[in-house]
């Protein structure tokens, strides 16, 4: 059973009215609508979009959500999608390239608000965190949202034997480890100081070693080509 949110967890947020099978939410009469089912079941879809937020943002002024890609573009395609099937938006979505990378946005101050205050997601003047409803969840929304965490910061190390994820946030860290142990993967956070330019920042490395480790992080996996052919590589390499 997945967690779900109801019809009263939102009277005091949005303005409601059922069409159908669907209720039209609004923050207020000059913004667009969302389209959504209730009870709204927070399911692998869900936890897939949250995930993806590593290379995405809610807007400090909750009028925006944009994702950014440059290793994949099926990532922007999927973004899109889970938008248009969770969200059912009135407001445009638009694609678009940027600098060094592709976009996807949408101008919804409803939608904004409805990942911010419904779904315990951050904006973007805010640390990176995992909304809390995902550690409640069942094994596979666990694993939704962490392949999609993992796919936007971690990567398999050229020697093999370590998948590396990094974050300039301890909090995610420590968050992303308590994840992990959900599905009895143990990791280790060390701090380290990167990210290049003139001004390297203070970053934390989560990194996942060992045969069993890697034997359940493939449940997990990664979705973008690289990193999958890697985590394949390992996996032949190490367990066999």
């Amino acid at each position: 059973m997945y967690q779900r949110i109801f019809l009263e967890d939102l009277n005091s947020t949005f303005q409601i009215r059922k069409i159908r099978e669907l209720y039209e939410l609004k923050t207020n009469n000059r913004d667009k609508p969302i389209n959504i089912k209730l009870p709204f079941s927070l399911n692998e879809d869900v936890a897939t979009f949250a995930g993806m937020f590593p290379d995405g943002s809610i807007i400090k002024d909750l009028k925006r959500i944009y994702f950014t890609q440059k290793k994949d573009d099926r990532q922007i395609r999927l973004f899109g999608r889970l938008l248009k099937k969770l969200f059912r938006p009135k407001s445009k979505i638009f694609f678009r390239e940027g600098h060094n990378a592709k976009e996807v946005f949408i101008n919804s101050q409803t939608l904004a608000i409805f990942c911010y205050k419904i779904l315990g997601m951050n904006k973007s003047d805010e640390e990176m965190r995992v909304p809390r409803w995902v550690y409640n969840s069942k094994k596979s929304v666990i694993r939704s949202y962490l392949k999609q965490a993992f796919n936007a910061e971690a990567y398999v190390a050229k020697n093999l034997r370590e998948i590396r994820f990094i974050t300039k946030d301890h909090n995610y860290a420590q968050d992303l480890q308590k994840l992990l142990l959900l599905i009895d993967i143990n990791s280790k956070i060390q701090p380290r100081i990167g990210g290049g330019g003139i001004r390297p920042q203070l970053q934390y490395r989560l990194s996942i070693y060992g045969k069993e480790n890697f034997r359940k992080f493939k449940d997990v996996g990664f979705s973008i080509p690289l990193h999958k052919k890697r985590l394949e590589k390992m996996t032949k390499f190490i367990l066999h």
